[in-house]
């Protein structure tokens, strides 16, 4: 005979079943919502793999694992001491979650609005004297313009300049701040 503890309320079969059964309905929610508010796709698939992704979890097996999990953290918060690096961990891994959950709320910039983006960017680039890079630029090979096609069957090597071209090259690190 299997004796419970009478400090937990639940059995761990419950306990997974109603935990699952909280997520599907939230994965239900997300779905239903998302839906109404956006008639997409993305919406629709997202919210299904929400519903079902407990359920699997909970016909695997892995549902008590992750009960497990909830108290193996449960227990270490309850035994350990606060100290200031562990109060100073916690806030900022709060915050990066904060930070993630309010960020997958901000739309994406697709359409024109990229493009525009895009532009400006590039404008910004050309008037700091840096080339800008078109769409239908193909990536120049060293020693070879980009529209030139290789002469040789295999790929073109790549040759070093002869000679006295250290200084030249000394001088425009120099002029950048690198050497």
């Amino acid at each position: 005979m299997i004796t419970q503890d009478p400090s937990i309320p639940f059995s761990l079969t419950v306990t997974t079943i109603t935990a699952t059964a909280v997520l599907s309905v939230l994965g239900l929610g997300y779905l239903l919502l998302g839906w109404t508010r956006k008639r997409s796709w993305r919406t629709l698939v997202r919210g299904a793999g929400f519903v079902l992704l407990p359920i699997g979890l909970f016909f695997a097996g892995l549902m008590d694992k992750f009960y497990d999990g909830v108290n193996a953290l449960l227990g270490w918060a309850e035994t350990t001491v606060r100290t200031i690096p562990i109060t100073v961990g916690l806030s900022v891994a709060g915050t990066g979650l904060l930070l993630y959950v309010v960020g997958s709320f901000i739309p994406p910039v697709i359409g024109e609005v990229a493009k525009e983006r895009r532009a400006a960017i590039a404008e910004k680039k050309a008037a700091n004297g840096a080339p800008a890079l078109s769409a239908d630029a193909a990536p120049a090979v060293f020693g070879t313009p980009a529209t030139a096609a290789p002469t040789q069957a295999g790929p073109v090597p790549a040759v070093a300049p002869a000679g006295g071209n250290d200084d030249e090259i000394d001088a425009i690190l120099r002029k950048h701040g690198i050497a």
